[in-house]
């Protein structure tokens, strides 16, 4: 295993990746995750992130992170709101901190430059059925993967080359997440980079974390946690036209551990 002290946590938006890195920042010593640092917008930027980043928690200076409205560091941005601050660091590090950033596809996308770059790499991935449900929630609305119909398409998917096949936006979204799954699917393989599910992590909070721990090289988490898992057929009105694109587009889901 590669003995860097820098990592990308990468997945898709609306699949636990916020979460991840909160629970990393607050719950694993000696290491820190910036929520979708704004000085890092691609991924060339990662390293002078990763120096200022360890260079303000080894001088006690303050380091930016999202936090929600509630003063805490932010878990679910699109429905809670969040914005970037900086303020101290409230946990001790040593020389050996382990400094990371969130970002959601474009870790993903560009895993290749990424691991590159000597980083290690965890990918967090939820079943497609809700993942697309979480898309599609109102609150999501002005995501770029809500702007994919005919009429209206968001630049974003011709910049990374996708050229659908379909034409409805739930479509569409599903071979966004089989796309991705597809990449995820052979990433794994790769010693520099563990691969978590979301529902591993809400069900299965300490073990998960405490994997993460030893991949990332840091002590594992001793104080219990409980998360809960959002996977709910009420919250998500659309399932069941969902489930039926994602059974006909999203074929790499039981590679990766999701039912089919």
């Amino acid at each position: 295993m590669p003995d860097s002290r820098n990592f990308v946590l990468a997945g898709m938006s609306r699949s636990g990746t916020t979460l991840m890195a909160k629970l990393i920042t607050n719950e694993l010593p000696d290491a820190f995750c910036g929520i979708e640092p704004p000085t890092v917008s691609v991924v060339g930027d990662l390293p002078a992130y990763f120096d200022d980043t360890r260079r303000r928690l080894l001088n006690g200076l303050p380091v930016g992170n999202k936090y929600g409205r509630d003063g805490a560091v932010a878990d679910n941005p699109w429905r809670h709101g969040a914005a970037w601050e900086e303020r101290p660091f409230a946990h001790p590090v040593t020389a050996r901190v382990v400094v990371g950033a969130k970002g959601i596809l474009m870790f993903l996308h560009d895993a290749e430059e990424v691991l590159g770059m000597g980083c290690k790499m965890i990918i967090i991935l939820r079943d497609p059925i809700y993942t697309l449900g979480a898309w599609n929630d109102p609150v999501a609305a002005g995501m770029d993967v809500n702007r994919l119909t005919r009429w209206r398409i968001d630049p974003v998917w011709a910049q990374r080359g996708f050229q659908f096949k379909t034409y409805t936006k739930i479509e569409r979204q599903a071979e966004i997440w089989e796309y991705y799954a597809n990449k995820a699917c052979e990433l794994k393989k790769d010693e520099r980079v563990h691969f978590v599910r979301y529902e591993d992590l809400c069900d299965n909070t300490m073990d998960t974390l405490g994997r993460i721990a030893d991949f990332l090289g840091v002590l594992r988490p001793t104080v219990p946690i409980k998360l809960q898992n959002m996977n709910r057929v009420r919250r998500y009105p659309r399932k069941k036209q969902i489930v039926g694109v994602v059974s006909r587009i999203c074929t790499s889901r039981g590679a990766l551990g999701f039912s089919e």
